[in-house]
């Protein structure tokens, strides 16, 4: 991980100066070689080994574009090296395809090498705007905080350096190493001043958020007003632009989110369901060429990964609002594990392991019964298409769902809550600071100012943190700084909010500039959240009709059409089964011509390539619970953002109640159908 703080620490020091200089440039080039132990480490490992095995050469056009890329990515890689990555791979691929398309003497396994070649060199060439994108979405929600910040800071100070250094301490990653690395560049010698450096930077998001561009050039004409009252106008308008800009952006995310959606449900669920209907008649007159293993590949590969990237995509879209915390990441940071009690007794538990003792508890018995099933030397082929084959194939889907599920809820056990608790503060907040920056535009010590908002909501979140910030000031006797921000006790120490850390921090430092700067911050931050708030509001209701139609559809329906469906298949395999016994028995009796016309009949049904029900209701279910986890990631990023908390428990609720349904529609239909065919004698 980078050492943020080393660099903070050298900032300050720029910015305020106390000891000697430092080497900058070589301070830089350090920061880029830690960059190598992020995740995208092995990525660059693999450009430059690459680079070495197959030189490429780019156009200047196209090299200027990946390198801006590159460098907003902090990868340190040629944008040559990334080509040379994708041609080497997509050759090497190609070349293990003809490998095994000799010793196999199949042509499919040939079609199958060059698809899966084209989808590596498109990933691998794509990859460095790939990643931009991903890196885009998960700034993009932190651009607003980050004028606010300014904002705030040149209200007090008009210094833009130290404004952008105020926001980069304030911000998450990755906008906070954005914002560092762009005074690292000023004080390096590449811009010749801050203004031209955040220009640079803000050409990023021209087509993407292009009233971040115009706030930052309100911003630096701030810097040039002659009057105090003019520059606070300045900067009230900085702040409407960005929030305009915002809402217009969320309105526009709203009505174009439809097309991608639908697309994701045409292609996740219409279309293979539809073609799940045939597929039984499909094999029963082509079964000779369409294997399993090709089904295999299309349902549990190219359909999952298909959707998985329109999600993403759609994801990717979406607008900045505010930082959503992600109370995840941060409980993670501090080594947490889950918790259960077994009587009086609390354990921490594995997510990992518990749910694979789940899965094992029903996979292992359907692996024995199958195993123990073809092993017999009395096995008789329809015994594979029995409802009993199929009940224990469905407890493999069991395990795997609710598997899944225990993972996914263990990972957010004790964080649901303290999720809704956070978020439920961050509600009160924006009111609390309000009625904040009142008292102390009163004259009212900040002390005092934290207990009266405090008594006026007695019952709240925010009235438990402002008595504890008083507490610390009054009877542990620290200064504003550790009352607030101290390791051990400091009233924030134990919320992950970037906004309430954010705001304690300005009050910090705007009490040593006066009351009346962190009463205009105070007034200024609730105007803003309320704004904010509002904006999601009719974002969420613009979206309400979208996220209903998911909901409905990962947790009901695409279950229970599923289920229909393989019990759809029972039906058609055990028709066609008992049909081809009838006529083996007609033809026995009636002699050669009959045999004749039953063995015409058997090899136009191709009965023997006939795919085992349980081994097709295998494939079905695994694809209901990759659509699930993939539908229910669109659904919680629509609504969400990028929170892993609410993310997970999307995930683990959708997969606990469509692979409960799956399972109950497909063992009573199927249970059905197969009555009605003995019924009818077919």
């Amino acid at each position: 991980m980078i050492d943020e703080a080393k660099y903070e620490r050298e900032l300050e020091q720029e910015i305020n100066p106390k000891e000697d200089n430092h080497n900058y440039s070589l301070e830089y080039r350090q920061f880029l070689s830690e960059q190598a132990n992020t995740k995208n480490k092995l990525y660059a490992k693999a450009c430059r080994l690459s680079s070495k095995i197959v030189p490429t050469h780019l156009n200047p056009e196209e090299a200027s574009k990946l390198t801006s890329y590159l460098q907003l990515l902090h990868i340190n890689v040629s944008p040559e090296s990334t080509r040379s990555l994708a041609y080497l791979s997509t050759a090497v691929l190609g070349i293990i395809s003809v490998l095994f398309t000799v010793l196999s003497m199949s042509m499919y396994v040939l079609i199958l090498g060059i698809i899966g070649s084209a989808v590596v060199f498109y990933v691998l060439y794509k990859a460095p705007e790939l990643l931009f994108k991903m890196w885009r979405a998960q700034a993009s929600d932190q651009l607003v905080t980050a004028v606010l910040y300014m904002v705030i800071y040149l209200e007090h100070t008009s210094n833009l350096e130290q404004a952008v250094y105020f926001a980069a301490k304030n911000l998450p990653p990755p906008l906070s190493l954005d914002f560092i690395k762009i005074l690292w560049q000023v004080e390096s010698g590449k811009y010749t001043n801050i203004s031209d450096a955040l220009e640079d930077y803000a050409k990023v998001w021209k087509d993407w958020n292009p009233g971040f561009v115009e706030s930052v050039h309100l911003l630096e004409s701030s810097l040039y007003v002659s009057t105090d009252e003019h520059r606070h106008e300045v900067l009230e308008r900085t702040i409407n632009t960005i929030l305009e800009s915002t809402e217009h952006t969320m309105m526009k995310y709203a009505r174009e989110t439809q097309n991608p959606v639908q697309a994701v449900h045409m292609l996740g669920i219409i279309l293979p369901v539809m073609t799940l209907v045939m597929l039984p008649m499909v094999v029963s007159f082509m079964g000779d060429v369409v294997k399993i293993g090709y089904i295999i590949l299309l349902y549990n590969v190219f359909l999952p990964l298909t959707v998985y990237i329109l999600a993403r995509h759609t994801i990717n879209n979406r607008p900045s609002g505010v930082d959503t915390s992600d109370i995840y990441d941060f409980y993670s940071s501090k080594n947490y594990k889950a918790t259960i009690k077994i009587g009086n007794k609390t354990l921490k538990i594995s997510p990992k392991l518990a749910g694979l003792g789940v899965a094992l508890l029903f996979i292992v018995p359907a692996v024995l019964y199958f195993t123990n099933l073809y092993s017999s030397p009395d096995f008789i082929e329809s015994a594979s298409n029995t409802l009993t084959s199929l009940t224990v194939s469905l407890l493999c889907i069991a395990g795997l769902g609710f598997g899944l599920g225990t993972y996914f809820k263990l990972r957010i056990k004790d964080l649901v809550k303290q999720q809704d608790d956070l978020n439920k503060l961050d509600e009160e907040f924006s009111n609390s600071i309000f009625q904040l920056g009142n008292r102390l535009e009163e004259g009212i010590p900040v002390e005092n100012a934290f207990k009266r908002v405090a008594d006026t909501m007695p019952k709240s979140s925010v009235a438990v943190l402002f008595n504890n910030i008083y507490n610390n000031l009054i009877s542990n006797r620290m200064n504003l700084k550790q009352a607030i921000f101290d390791p051990n006790i400091g009233a924030v120490s134990r919320i992950n909010s970037s906004i309430i850390r954010g705001v304690m921090r300005i009050i910090v430092e705007g009490s040593k500039k006066g009351s009346k700067i962190v009463s205009f911050s105070l007034i200024t931050i609730s105007r803003f959240l309320n704004s904010i708030k509002s904006v999601n509001e009719r974002l969420n209701d613009l979206l309400a009709e979208t996220v209903a139609s998911l909901e409905s559809e990962v947790k009901i329906f695409i279950p229970l059409i599923i289920g229909i469906v393989v019990s759809m298949a029972v039906l058609t395999t055990n028709i066609l089964l008992n049909l081809s016994e009838q006529v083996k028995n007609l033809g026995g009796l009636g002699g050669d011509e009959q045999l004749g016309f039953g063995t015409t009949l058997l090899d136009i049904f191709k009965v023997d390539y006939l795919i085992p029900s349980w081994a097709f209701q295998l494939v079905v279910g695994v694809y209901l619970i990759q659509v699930t986890i993939l539908m229910s990631y669109l659904l919680s990023g629509i609504i969400h953002g990028p929170q892993k908390v609410e993310r997970n428990n999307t995930i683990q609720k959708n997969l606990f109640i469509s692979t409960t349904i799956y399972i109950i529609v497909t063992l009573a239909m199927s249970a059905l159908f197969i009555m009605i065919t003995k019924g009818i004698g077919v």
